[in-house]
């Protein structure tokens, strides 16, 4: 998936001619493609705008998918290293989609009828059939690499969270955990491709929602509790509920600071909730507190 996303728009600016006929070719149609600063029809961005792009970087820490790869390091001694391939390889890629998408603009002469296709577009117009499907096959590497992180973790609190919570006894290791996991999966499956399956919708907008949601539920829980030793199961409880709930209802209002980005409110609607409750409540046993200092040590003796 990187190295596709790497050669299209370099292989693109050599069939282009170079960087500066890439810039005049966007910017002759819409000069306002070339600017961080306003928006697609030349207006400049608002407060709002900017706060809700800002934003979505805030819904990283609850994302299970992502998070799971730092619960596999082996010690507190991987996660700088961990830290800092996640991050650049983030940049690379989102850097190298942008540019993905602004060569489309360029050398695509007719608007396409679905520009999230903008990819597969490119692909079959600048690369050999062979080749181009080893590139197009990168898009279900991406596909791939967040759907079975995603089906995985939501059986896994489906099977080891969820079904003791409702029925009061735990599965067994064996075979009654592996079976609840398999059927959840398969649950979610079906219920994920009837959602797909909605001719109408984007795949962007989905992603936003999601990660909305994700992002303010379950984030502030998480940065509450690497950095917050009196946060307390009622404060993550109340945090979960207040954030999704919160973006839900700000999703479905319009108009004025309705239009900013749901994840925003419900991000820090989730931390006052988490801090108020926690505070009118007991606070954590000892045990939960010796654990909290002693990954606090661990990560600081680095």
């Amino acid at each position: 998936m990187t190295l596709a996303l790497l050669l299209v728009p370099m292989i693109a600016l050599t069939v282009l001619g170079g960087y500066t006929v890439f810039v005049a070719k966007v910017e002759g149609p819409n000069p306002a493609l070339m600017s961080f600063f306003t928006d697609r029809q030349g207006q400049p961005l608002s407060g709002l705008m900017i706060v809700s792009l800002l934003g979505w970087g805030l819904a990283y820490f609850g994302q299970p998918h992502i998070l799971a790869r730092f619960k596999a390091v082996h010690s507190p001694h991987q996660l700088k290293t961990a830290a800092a391939i996640g991050i650049s390889w983030s940049v690379m890629v989102y850097c190298t989609s942008i540019a993905v998408g602004l060569t489309g603009i360029a050398l695509i002469e007719s608007p396409l009828v679905d520009s999230e296709h903008v990819f597969m577009v490119l692909v079959q117009m600048l690369f050999h059939p062979l080749l181009a499907g080893f590139l197009l096959a990168a898009i279900l590497a991406a596909i791939m690499s967040t759907v079975d992180s995603q089906l995985l973790a939501s059986s896994s609190t489906l099977a080891e969270d969820l079904y003791p919570l409702a029925t009061g006894h735990s599965l067994s290791e064996g075979g009654g955990r592996i079976t609840a996991g398999r059927w959840s999966v398969a649950v979610i499956a079906v219920i994920a491709t009837t959602v797909a399956m909605d001719q109408n919708s984007k795949v962007l907008e989905v992603v936003a929602y999601a990660w909305g949601g994700l992002g303010a539920a379950l984030g502030p829980v998480m940065l509450l509790s690497l950095y917050w030793r009196r946060m307390n199961w009622q404060g993550a409880l109340a945090g979960v509920l207040i954030g999704g709930m919160t973006v839900v209802i700000w999703k479905q209002l319009t108009g004025g600071w309705y239009d900013l980005y749901e994840l925003v409110p419900g991000f820090f609607f989730s931390i006052a909730a988490i801090v108020m409750v926690s505070l009118s409540t007991a606070p954590p046993t000892l045990a939960v507190v010796k654990n909290f200092d002693w990954v606090v040590a661990a990560v600081r003796a680095q």
